[in-house]
């Protein structure tokens, strides 16, 4: 998936707060497009580095951790971490689509 449709689905389910691994809340929509434009520029993450970060935005739709809760969105997040090898990911998403 292309970054700019990575962003675009991101930017349009982002709802009240997000925390990120490092515990930082962004609770404005500006301060969340900030974050994942800077996300999204820095060439040098890894695909490991970026299939944890959609893994644990996908455990928080998941869960409603934080924002509302929304399976659908949850299983295209763990979709894209398990597009960049992220098998915890996989075992979460396999468990969602067999409900």
């Amino acid at each position: 998936m292309q970054k700019a449709a990575i962003t675009t689905l991101i930017l349009t389910a982002l709802t009240a707060c997000v925390t990120n691994e490092t515990g930082i809340t962004y609770r404005s929509a500006s301060e969340q497009n900030i974050k994942i434009q800077t996300l999204n520029s820095q060439s040098t993450k890894s695909n490991s580095q970026q299939a944890q970060e959609f893994f644990e935005l996908a455990l928080q739709y998941e869960q409603g951790n934080g924002v509302a809760k929304d399976e659908i969105l949850a299983i295209q997040l763990y979709k894209n971490a398990t597009s960049l090898g992220h098998l915890e990911a996989q075992e979460h998403l396999n468990r969602l689509v067999k409900e």
